[in-house]
This record gives structure tokens, sequence and C-alpha cells, in this order.
């Protein structure tokens, strides 16, 4: 008996251990998966344990980072800030747009607070979030905060399986994203008042993006990653130009987007980046952000160059002509070697001949001859000089596919 109360008192205090330790590694050990933090020691334990258990099961369905987080002190910042803040120094965020949200929860401003990064603010607009707020109101007045991010959640999963709501990405005009941090918050403001202008006139999208981390992929593949997980290709108009600097590999990328790709082929960005090099090369970023966007400018005032017919239409053409003679050729020799229907004709009733005689009387001929010089002298009209043929330079745009499966121009060179 004593064996058995004694073994009893043995599982009980594991299963303590497992119900305590588990959620105090999630609150208070490295971040790791951890995607509950609890500051404000406004939840229990087990309901620290079952709002990560909900996290996990979303994240594998958003394939984005989605957090929560309570303080009682935001160092003196407003909740806005705190939030951005927190979410930058635990690096969340998946993708190369960094995909992500975060409910705040701050005692300290007394706010609560609903942040969201790269594709999720195609799915959670301004109008969803009111939504996701009011509802999550009622719980916080009465000071059930388990409940509040309870529908939190609930609501993540419900809008984003509605899906993302067409061209309504971003309210703001945001088209520098300076991520490796190399241009100062006045020259962001200014690039972005130019880009602001420049778009204006040219009806399209310039975006400037700046990293220090890859993730793992080329600069084609992360340009293509971040225009679709930023949104860009929702919005109504298609037509871009993106200037990515990659400094962990030291080299720029231009791309370009709908009808841009016959704005900027494969020679004009040469000189494109030519023009930008120089500055880039000695850590002049914003006067090469600036030559990148003049440069657009340029070019986009010059007008579209029309692209050279490929090989392969010149293929299809040859396929479709040879394909035309054969079937008319095919059509009359046919035609030639049916069996006629042979017709009768009876001359003797159907002709008659009427026989006249005629006498033709010579009368005098005459003959007329001129001398054919062996020099003819050149001709004072009618004549028209030659000239050397040549071939006429044609400019190739060198395109790819993204995953969305649409067409983009671009190239890239280091520095």
């Amino acid at each position: 008996m004593k064996k058995q109360l004694k073994l009893c008192k043995i599982i009980y205090f594991i299963t303590f251990l497992c119900l305590f330790f588990k959620p105090t590694i999630l609150v208070n050990g490295e971040t790791g998966n951890q995607r509950v933090f609890d500051g404000a020691n406004l939840l229990t334990t087990e309901q620290v344990y079952q709002l990560e258990e909900v996290i996990d099961s979303l994240q594998q369905l958003t394939e984005a980072d989605v957090v929560i987080a309570t303080t009682e002190d935001a160092r003196g910042k407003s909740t806005f800030d705190f939030a951005d803040e927190f979410y930058d120094d635990h690096q969340f965020g998946v993708g190369a747009a960094d995909s992500g949200m975060l409910l705040l929860i701050d005692l300290d401003n007394r706010e609560f607070y609903i942040m969201t990064e790269g594709r999720m603010i195609d799915y959670f607009t301004d109008a969803r979030i009111e939504a996701m707020l009011d509802h999550m109101a009622d719980f916080i007045e009465v000071g059930d905060f388990f409940e509040a991010a309870g529908s939190f959640l609930r609501e993540v999963e419900y809008f984003y399986k509605m899906g993302p709501v067409e061209g309504q990405y971003r309210l703001t005009d945001q088209r520098v994203f300076d991520r490796a941090q190399i241009l100062s918050e006045q020259e962001v403001e200014e690039l972005q008042r130019l880009i602001n202008a420049l778009e204006l006139t040219m009806d399209l999208d310039l975006i400037v993006v700046t990293t220090d981390d890859l993730q793992d992929n080329t600069p084609s593949d992360y340009v293509a990653s971040f225009y679709e997980a930023a949104g860009f290709h929702l919005r109504d108009r298609l037509d871009a130009a993106l200037m990515l600097i990659d400094l962990e590999h030291n080299e720029i990328f231009i791309a370009a987007t709908g009808s841009m790709q016959d704005y900027l082929p494969d020679s004009r960005l040469a000189m494109l980046k030519e023009t930008i090099y120089d500055d880039i090369e000695q850590g002049q970023y914003f006067q090469g952000v600036q030559s990148f966007l003049r440069g657009v400018e340029t070019f986009y005032e010059e007008g579209a160059l029309r692209p050279p017919i490929t090989v392969q239409e010149v293929v299809t053409m040859l396929v479709i002509s040879i394909a035309s003679g054969l079937l008319f050729y095919g059509f009359v020799v046919f035609k030639y070697q049916r069996n006629p229907k042979k017709l009768t004709f009876s001359s003797k009733q159907n002709s008659q001949i009427n026989l006249t005689k005629q006498i033709d009387a010579f009368i005098h001929n005459r003959i007329s001859k001129t001398r054919i010089p062996k020099n003819p002298p050149p001709s004072s009209t009618g004549g028209f000089s030659g000239g050397a043929g040549g071939t006429r330079g044609v400019t190739r745009s060198t395109t790819r596919t993204a995953s969305s499966g649409r067409s983009r121009g671009g190239g890239g060179r280091s520095f």
C-alpha cells in the first residue's frame, strides 16, 4: 500500500513538472519557437501553453509568424513603437517580407494593438483589424485577457481563410524598404517624396530595397519573393521597376515587371547600372538610388523599345508559311488529278465555215539603220546610286517567370 502511495506521489510530481516547466521554458527561455510573451503576467501557465498550441497550428496554416505579447512597462515608448521594436528585436517574420502579425496588450499605455507585416497585410486590412479589435475589446474591458487572445487567434484563422483582399495592399505609399539600414531617415523621406512625384507622371511603381541577408536566395529569387510577399502583385497596376542593393554579396539587381520590361531591356539596364555603380561602390547609396530613379525616368520619357523577333517566333512563322503552302499545293494537285467529265461536241452540227478570197499586194519597204557607239554616253535621266547595306542592331530583354506565373525582366552586376 505504501509503495503504491509513493508511486502515485511520484506520478503526480512528474505530471506537475511537465505542466509547469514546459510553459516556463516557453515564457522565460530563449525565443526559439516561443510566440507568447506574457511580460505583464496576465495569463496563467496553462493558458500560455494553450495559446502556444493554437499558434503552432496557425503558423502552419499561414506560413507566417503569429505573436502575442503583454507588457506593463513600455519603456517610455508608444504602443506602436514598442510593438515595432519588439517584433524586430526578436527577429520575427517568415520569408523575404518577414510576414507575420503581433498582438500587443500594453498596460503601461493602456492600449492593445495589432501589427501586421509582409503578405499578412493583404489579409488583414484596416476594416478587418477594426472588427478584430471590436471583438477583443469586450473581453479586455472585463480583464479577461485569455479570452481576448483567443478571440484574436480565432479571427486570424477566419480572415486568413477568407483570403487576401484584391487591390487592398497598404494604404501608405511606402516604396523604400531600407532593411540594411544604410540610409538615414531624412534620406528615406527624400527618396520617398521623389518616388511619389515620379509615380504620378509615369503611372508605375518604383521600389527600392536594401538588405544584408538574402536568406539563401539569389537576388532574382529574393526580388520575386519580396514583390509578391509585399503584395504589389495584387495591385491594379502591375508595371514596376525595382532596385535591390544586396550588401551580403555586394551586388546590384534591377528588375522590371509589366510594360516596364519594354522600357528597361538589357541594353538600358547595362547603361543604368553603369550610372549607379560608381556611387554604390563608394558607399554613396543615397546618390545611387537617386541615379536609379532619374535613369528610369529618362528611359521612360524616351519610350519603350520594340522587342525583337525571337527565334521561336521566326520558327513559328516559318512553319505556318510552309503549312499554308503545302495545303494550297495539295488542293491544286487534288483538283487537277480528278477525272473530269468528258464533253461530247458535234463539230458538224455546231459549226459553220465561210471561205472568202483575199489578195495581198506588196507596195514597198523601208529600212532605217543607226550606228551603235562602242562606249555609250551616260544617261542624263533615270539613274540612281547604290549604297552599302547593313543590319539594324536589336535589343533583347531576358525574362523569367516568377512563382506567380508573371513574366519579369532584370539583370545584375557585382560591385
